[in-house]
C-alpha cells in the first residue's frame, strides 16, 4: 500500500496491542508508503514511542501537532523506511 489512515485508534486497539498494529501497518506499506494515524492528543505520546520502538528504518516520524479544526484531536505522519518489514505476531 502507500498509505494507511488509522483513525480513533487508541478506543479500539489496546495499549499493548499497538506495535503489533503498527508491525502490521509497517508490512502492508510499500517503502516510503505514509502512515497517517489521528487520535486524541493525550495517546500521541505512545503512538510516537511505539513508532521509534520498532527499530531503525522501519518508521521516520515526519510530522505531529494538532488537527487545525479540532483541538482535542491530534496526528502523526510517519514515512515506512527502507528496511525489512518486521512480521506482525
Amino acid at each position: 500500500f502507500d498509505g494507511i489512515h488509522l483513525d480513533d485508534w487508541p478506543r479500539r486497539v489496546p495499549p499493548a496491542s499497538l506495535p503489533a498494529l503498527l508491525a502490521a501497518c509497517r508490512a502492508a506499506l510499500r517503502p516510503h508508503g505514509r502512515l497517517l494515524a489521528r487520535a486524541p492528543v493525550a495517546a500521541l505520546p505512545a503512538l510516537q514511542q511505539a513508532c521509534s520502538a520498532l527499530g531503525e528504518g522501519r518508521f521516520r516520524l515526519v510530522r505531529s501537532g494538532r488537527v487545525p479544526q479540532d483541538p482535542d484531536d491530534g496526528f502523526v505522519i510517519a514515512v515506512a523506511g527502507d528496511g525489512d518489514a518486521p512480521r506482525p505476531n
